[in-house]
């Protein structure tokens, strides 16, 4: 019989999330670690605690290791905002509809988060896009909305921060 005692439960929803995590972060090691709190997490190296013991290491290489970064920058009504640390825009209802909603549910992950993303999309004027970001250990949803501003100005927010924006205009 196993120790049960020091072993960690975990569930599918944060295994998929580390996945996520590792095939979003190419071409950097990762490390699954048992933290001090006796959590389960994925971290950088740079990020480690001294309390925590790694139990896996993570490494996505790239396909194509020469391929020249880009960036992508978004305009609304003259007004601009570069893209950063993102992999994928979502500027179209059509788009949300066929890719980004249905790609959360096939991982098992949509979520009430997620689900208030999408509220905020399909309800609000001011959400002109949705930007997914990779997964991170400090970032446990990996969407943010792109606002555009009645003084005309763009901003890239999380859903806490669109949340606070909403009720304060």
């Amino acid at each position: 019989m196993p120790d049960t005692d020091s072993t960690v439960t975990v569930d599918s929803q944060q295994a998929v999330h580390w996945a996520e995590t590792a095939d979003g972060t190419r071409d950097k090691t990762l490390y699954l670690v048992q933290t001090d709190a006796r959590k389960i997490a994925v971290k950088k190296e740079d990020d480690m605690s001294k309390g925590d013991v790694c139990i896996a290491k993570f490494f996505t290489p790239l396909l194509v290791p020469k391929r020249p970064t880009s960036e992508v920058t978004l305009a609304c009504e003259g007004a601009e905002i570069p893209l950063k640390d993102c992999d994928t825009v979502f500027w179209t209802e059509s788009s949300a509809a066929k890719f980004l909603w249905p790609y959360y549910h096939s991982h098992r992950i949509y979520d009430e988060k997620i689900a208030a993303c999408q509220r905020a999309f399909e309800k609000d004027a001011t959400v002109i896009a949705i930007v997914h970001t990779p997964l991170t250990h400090t970032r446990a949803i990996s969407l943010k909305l792109v606002v555009h501003k009645t003084d005309g100005s763009i901003n890239v927010m999380s859903l806490e921060e669109f949340e606070l924006w909403s009720k304060s205009r």
